[in-house]
């Protein structure tokens, strides 16, 4: 079941109240009394019948762990949080114990919410729905999670700031309910973008409300004199829009437009996300491709990409063109570094490594075997070297 609420200053209120499709039930542990969730809201209780309030940007990824074959081993694993970007949705859900089953063994609770903007105005309200309604009682001490859950998107032109949700809940077999209530906060992508949490985790976790500020922040990076970061933000975005339909949330289209700099890596993502083989192609191999393709992997996590950075490890041999030789170099020495950073790119160039033979199978294993101080040391003495000789 779902319900829209209507309008509200001229603007789509995008509150949903959406029916998990399943009757599962949890073997999540009921959190210990005094402790808190990372939304901070405490457990409840009337009674036997308790609840908690979660608020989550990764519904989807809530119902997967919750829809995973149960064992007492097993707990779902539920990340929380306390804030989002305007045009970010939040999921509220509801974890739930105790009701009272009827004569059949069968619970009936609902829950309705009411949401409060940051001026303490009514945002929304829905009526009652199913919290769990002619399904058996979950065994104590299990939890539940409800059958429905609250996801809420604030709009451009809406209020930024501290949004209340407050949920009752109610168990008619016993003719108990509970109140629950807890705040999100609702900023601007700049006022919480973490760059380096946004990049290395990107491909687990997308964002792309926060991608726009990310660009234009990389984009300005340059003028701060903070490197080169061209390569790997056209990278990251072409990246995003492989999987994201544009505009992106939050685009900062006339800003990227007035800054020369941002508008051409925008414009060389567009083309290499729209043909990625054909613009691929066009480009000279040197170390800047490695932090291309760097920046298309953070936002994927697509094994193509590594494989793309592994074949030029081909070229840390090479003792003639300068170019190839540092591409080489920065393939392995970014292979090792990032290997010792992420457990993903590490298992999967083991992968790698034991599926191929001969000198590639070596090279790789090299990279995992080699910490990338050793390889930059390494680096400075080929470049000293052929200098020495002439030959760079």
């Amino acid at each position: 079941m779902g319900a829209t609420l209507g309008q509200r200053s001229g603007i789509s209120i995008a509150v949903l109240l959406v029916c998990l499709l399943w009757p599962h039930e949890t073997v999540a542990q009921w959190p210990a009394a005094g402790t808190r969730g990372a939304s901070e809201s405490l457990p409840q209780k009337v009674g036997d019948f308790g609840a908690m309030l979660l608020f989550t940007r990764h519904h989807e990824a809530l119902l997967e762990a919750w829809n995973h074959e149960s064992s007492p081993e097993y707990q779902p694993e539920i990340r929380t949080t306390s804030s989002v970007a305007r045009n970010e949705a939040l999921t509220a859900v509801l974890l739930f114990m105790g009701c009272q089953p009827d004569e059949e063994g069968h619970c009936n609770a609902d829950v309705s919410f009411v949401i409060l903007d940051p001026a303490g105005d009514e945002y929304g309200r829905l009526p009652p729905a199913e919290l769990w309604v002619d399904k058996p009682a979950p065994p104590e001490p299990a939890v539940q999670l409800g059958v429905n859950y609250l996801q809420i998107v604030i709009e451009d032109g809406e209020l930024l700031g501290g949004y209340e949700i407050q949920a009752t809940l109610c168990d008619r077999n016993a003719d108990v309910c509970l109140d629950l209530s807890d705040t999100f906060d609702v900023k601007e992508p700049s006022e919480i973008l973490d760059m380096d949490e946004l990049w290395k985790s990107y491909f687990l976790d997308p964002r792309p409300a926060l991608v726009g500020a990310a660009v234009l922040e990389l984009c300005s990076a340059g003028d701060r004199d903070q490197g080169d970061v061209g390569s790997p933000t056209i990278g990251f975005l072409a990246g995003v829009l492989m999987t994201e339909a544009e505009p992106l949330p939050n685009w900062p289209e006339q800003q990227l437009a007035d800054h020369p700099v941002c508008r051409d890596r925008v414009e060389r993502a567009r083309a290499l996300a729209s043909d990625f083989t054909a613009t691929y192609k066009t480009l000279e191999v040197n170390p800047s491709l490695n932090d291309l393709l760097w920046g298309l992997y953070f936002a994927t996590g697509e094994e193509l990409y590594l494989r793309e950075i592994s074949r030029h490890l081909r070229f840390v041999t090479e003792r003639e063109n300068l170019q190839k030789f540092l591409t080489g170099g920065s393939a392995s020495w970014s292979l090792a570094s990032n290997a010792r950073q992420h457990e993903r790119v590490r298992d999967q160039l083991r992968e790698m490594a034991a599926a191929t033979e001969g000198e590639d199978a070596q090279a790789l294993q090299n990279v995992l075997d080699t910490h990338p101080e050793s390889i930059g040391v390494w680096m400075q003495e080929v470049l000293q070297e052929n200098r020495a000789n002439g030959v760079w």
